[in-house]
């Protein structure tokens, strides 16, 4: 896990849910659905990460990651980006972090563009007469 790569992602935060909240809180009680993934380095260490997505790019998967705990150094707009490795069974292998600054950049911005999407279509849809937000949690 040393050689992880930091990247910055909007800083509007987003919940499980995919809603966008511009004050990285969840109001609809839904943002208790983040996944955590234990990662062990090589040294046996273990540490804590939210998943915030796993998608898609240029035919590769990539998990996109932040610790529970944020180093000193990392601010709650930065996140590590990991390719999913698989093996020829289609088995999942490992997490390999992403070094390559233009692949990294590229993934962020796929997350990006797919945040503003999920924003573009929420406030296209408030004002319909729906229930809820569509995270399907009532409020």
């Amino acid at each position: 896990m040393k050689d992880e790569e930091k990247k910055k992602i909007d800083d509007e935060a987003t919940c499980a849910c995919g809603h966008h909240h511009d004050d990285g809180e969840c109001d609809c009680g839904c943002d208790d659905g983040l996944a955590i993934l234990t990662l062990t380095d090589e040294e046996g260490n273990s540490r804590d990460y939210y998943e915030i997505d796993v998608l898609e790019v240029d035919g590769a998967e990539y998990t996109i990651m932040q610790p529970v705990e944020l180093d000193e150094d990392m601010s709650e707009d930065e996140v590590l980006i990991y390719r999913n490795v698989y093996d020829e069974d289609g088995e999942f292998v490992s997490y390999d972090p992403v070094l390559d600054d233009a692949v990294g950049e590229k993934v962020v911005e796929t997350y990006n563009k797919l945040i503003e999407e999920l924003v573009d279509d929420e406030d296209e849809d408030e004002g319909l007469d729906d229930e809820g937000c569509g995270c399907g949690n009532d409020r």
